[in-house]
């Protein structure tokens, strides 16, 4: 019976010494990440920004052909197609003329003409916005690395 207790008291020991060389590694682990973010000083509304950025940067061609597709469809002629300002500018003249008949309805072509504009001030920053859009993959690559992800 002394030599079981002695093999099963020296399998405990091996076992805890290679726990505690597990927890100590574990620890090791945790203490370098620690300091990781420390040094990286994020701040937490950075990381938010950061976030943000990364998906602007990720999916700056997409990004782009969906706002140069919606500034098109508003005021930029393709293939002879009316865009949405040539439309709105067309109910414009048919609501002018229809509160020349009908003074009742003098405020319409004032709404669409309200509209008109606002669609074309849309386009114009859309455009600006598309072209603002940074294609930077280093840029990206920061960013990836200073956020984590």
């Amino acid at each position: 019976m002394g030599y079981a207790l002695l093999s099963d008291v020296r399998k405990q020991l091996t076992a805890l010494r290679d726990a505690e060389r597990d927890a100590a590694r574990r620890s090791e682990y945790l203490a370098f990440q620690i300091s990781e973010i420390e040094s990286a000083k994020i701040k937490p509304e950075e990381e938010a920004a950061l976030i943000e950025e990364r998906a602007r940067l990720a999916n700056a061609e997409q990004l782009a052909s969906l706002a140069g597709e919606a500034a098109s469809n508003l005021d930029e002629a393709v293939d002879e197609r009316p865009t949405a300002v040539d439309r709105l500018g067309e109910a414009a003249a048919a609501l002018q003329s229809l509160a020349k008949v009908d003074a009742s309805l003098a405020q319409l072509p004032l709404e669409v003409q309200a509209l008109l504009e606002q669609a074309a001030d849309l386009a114009k920053r859309l455009r600006q916005y598309r072209e603002s859009i940074e294609f930077n993959p280093k840029r990206l690559d920061e960013v990836e690395e200073r956020s984590g992800c």
